[in-house]
């Protein structure tokens, strides 16, 4: 795989050692090219370990030198017409201009090199150099197709390492896109393919997001050293974000150490991010001086996507500076080169400073086209951001899911794996049994009852150690049972939310929709937690259950309320029950007791203790079971209630110690003439503390 790799440490003997080998290969005579077919292939290998010398130079940093070799390398190949050696020199040659920010000459070599390789690896490679010189510029359409393409030959060739890579690259554009649901799904299928470019993706998305913590976990799970090094700057950036501006500093200075002073375009980005930092720190002379130092960098170099994310900060600086023309000067290149790529982010936030700057300065005209600018716009980009934390939440529960289906599957195996060490267990104490009687036999060989005495003891002792492993292998094969059911249920629940949350958004309906959304995830993050453990507290499952039922509450506009009592001698952070027993029949309740009644209803849920036992009584004033309505009506048209038979079907092993005691008892209510009054379930638990 080519990639641009970076060190900060050259070795002075081995740069020698290269440059010998290099300049050796160059300083042969090209023989005639009708000469014999020895000579040629000798020629050929030489041009291939040119191409690798420049390969071993770029990654020394070594960039002069490289593009020098790089370019010999070109005209050699091009005389004896070997096309795979002269497309192999041009996209290293992309490489080298890239690093240097040179990115119409990089886009250029790239197109060289996709002429030359009309198929395989190299063009491949070739189309990744392209797309990533282009979406450098801002052409983020040609990008995503470019490494789609990319994608496309590396998936036929069966290569996982072009897979993984182009996939990461696929993920980084769809995101910047606003194609969130795409973006986290190529992330997912270059994790698949154990690409380290798959941590560098998920680790920008999770921080794009807000959550910071995770995105550092994914960037400390990168263990290639030159990947390392280019993320230095996305970790201080998501320290600068969590306020760590110490940490901060330090993955900003580790940085800047490994360049070379002589290339100053090299410091530009990061000082963009220095800048960044010193204006969250208040610091706004310093920050000015990285910003307008980096600005110079980039233009320079073309680099659009970075000019205009400096330019927004320069922007903002000399506003809160109270310095409004250097602001508006700012600002409006910002606009005009954000309306041109496309970028409407930046166009949101541009008009919106532009509007604050022109009413502070009277020119109430020009403020009233910023701010419809930015109102108008504001509602798209609305929307999109609630598809990208929705997409977030998709992706986490897929992670999550896939995450307890590998542990289902590594228990399986150590039940398989326990399983004959117990056969081996049986064989052993077969023999000991057997070398027993024989000892017995032997010695006590007059003394026939005693012998036959001993016999029967060891073989009873046998038969009981079997019965105990027996019973062993029983109750972790029903605990595993309990533990597929519960991430069969988990799936269920969250896929009825995030159709709310879905028909939210596409109404419109921000409010509701931010409001659902914060809710969701507490409960998501809550129901991920809880299913890691067979058993919880019984306040955990209430906060759930309450969580829950304001979510439903607002999902149908007030229609129904609820009251839950909890009795006195109940120690509701003593008592453990299983995660997600309550709700499945609280969910029943609303969708076929509540929703077909005309009126409000109202839920009710009463938690008493007897008998050793943990009562729950979940009752509502609906229609009941004899009045329910049937599946065409709108209410609960598509509705099963897959939850009752799962949770049915846990509360039965649960009871298999206690058979004789009915778990679950479902009762009609009436009223006084005798007419359906609404429903109860009594639900009866074993006390449960540890």
């Amino acid at each position: 795989m080519q990639r641009v790799i970076w060190f900060s440490v050259v070795s002075p003997v081995a740069f020698l050692l290269v440059m010998v080998i290099a300049l050796t290969c160059c300083a042969q005579s090209n023989p005639p090219v009708n000469g014999t077919s020895t000579a040629v292939q000798k020629l050929r290998d030489s041009i291939d370990a040119n191409n690798k010398s420049v390969q071993h130079l770029i990654d020394l940093r070594q960039y002069t030198e490289a593009r020098e070799l790089a370019i010999l390398t070109v005209k050699r190949a091009r005389g004896i017409n070997y096309i795979n050696g002269e497309g192999n020199a041009h996209l290293n040659l992309s490489s080298i201009y890239y690093a240097k920010r040179r990115f119409s000459e990089s886009e250029l070599e790239g197109k060289q090199a996709l002429a030359l390789f009309s198929n395989g690896s190299g063009r491949a490679w070739a189309l990744i150099r392209w797309g990533q010189a282009i979406w450098a510029r801002s052409d983020f359409h040609g990008a995503v197709t470019a490494f789609g393409k990319a994608q496309g030959i590396f998936t036929a060739m069966r290569d996982s390492s072009g897979i993984g890579a182009s996939s990461s690259l696929l993920a980084l554009a769809e995101e910047e896109r606003g194609n969130y649901d795409k973006s986290f799904q190529y992330a997912i299928e270059a994790l698949n393919f154990h690409a380290e470019e798959a941590n560098v993706a998920l680790g920008q998305l999770y921080a794009d997001v807000g959550d910071y913590e995770t995105a550092l976990d994914f960037y400390g799970r990168i263990k290639d050293s030159s990947l390392k090094i280019q993320n230095y700057l996305k970790v201080g950036e998501v320290y600068s974000l969590k306020d760590d501006f110490e940490h901060a500093k330090y993955y900003y200075q580790s940085y800047l150490s490994t360049l070379n002073k002589t290339d100053k375009y090299d410091f530009s980005k990061p000082y963009t991010l220095l800048g960044e930092m010193y204006v969250s720190m208040g610091k706004y002379d310093t920050a000015l001086y990285y910003l307008n130092t980096a600005l110079t960098g980039f233009k320079q170099v073309n680099d659009n996507n970075w000019v205009m994310r400096t330019l927004l900060e320069l922007g903002k600086t000399y506003n809160t500076l109270h310095r409004p023309k250097q602001a508006s000067v700012y600002l409006k290149e910002l606009l005009s080169s954000a309306s041109q790529s496309g970028a409407r982010q930046y166009v949101l936030e541009a008009n919106y400073l532009l509007y604050q700057i022109e009413e502070s300065r009277g020119n109430y005209k020009s403020a009233y086209a910023h701010l419809k600018e930015y109102t108008s716009l504001n509602k798209v980009i609305g929307i999109t951001q609630s598809a990208r934390k929705l997409a977030f939440f998709k992706a986490s529960a897929q992670l999550a899911q896939a995450k307890l289906k590998i542990d289902l599957l590594n228990r399986d195996k150590q039940l398989q794996v326990e399983e004959l060490k117990s056969v081996s267990q049986q064989r052993m104490f077969m023999l000991i049994g057997v070398l027993g009687l024989c000892l017995i036999f032997g010695v006590l060989i007059r003394n026939a009852y005693l012998k036959r005495k001993n016999a029967d003891h060891l073989r009873q002792l046998t038969q009981n150690e079997l019965q105990i492993e027996k019973l062993e292998n029983t109750k972790k094969l029903a605990e595993l049972e309990m533990q597929m059911l519960r991430t069969q249920m988990n799936p269920h629940f969250i896929f009825n939310s995030l159709n709310s949350i879905n028909r939210f958004i596409l109404q419109n309906n921000k409010t509701d929709a931010a409001e659902y959304l914060t809710k969701f995830s507490r409960l998501v993050r809550m129901i991920l937690q809880n299913s890691q453990n067979t058993i919880i507290t019984l306040e955990d499952e209430l906060n759930a259950l309450r969580l829950y039922l304001e979510l439903e509450m607002l999902r149908f506009d007030n229609r129904f309320s609820y009251n839950l009592t909890i009795e006195n001698d109940v120690d509701i952070s003593m008592i453990k029950v299983p995660p997600l027993i309550i709700q499945p029949f609280v969910e029943n309740a609303i969708w076929h007791g509540l929703m077909p009644k005309e009126t409000p209803g109202l839920v009710e849920i009463v938690i008493t203790e007897a008998d050793n036992m943990l009562i729950t009584k979940v009752s509502d004033d609906g229609v009941g079971r004899a009045q329910a309505v049937p599946e065409e009506n709108n209410h609960v048209k598509n509705h099963r209630s897959y939850g009752i038979d799962l949770t049915t079907q846990r509360i039965k092993i649960m009871y298999n110690e206690t058979p004789s005691k009915a778990p679950v008892t479902i009762n009609d209510l009436t009223d006084t003439e005798g007419n359906p009054a609404g429903t109860e379930v009594i639900l009866i638990l074993p006390i449960c503390y540890d």
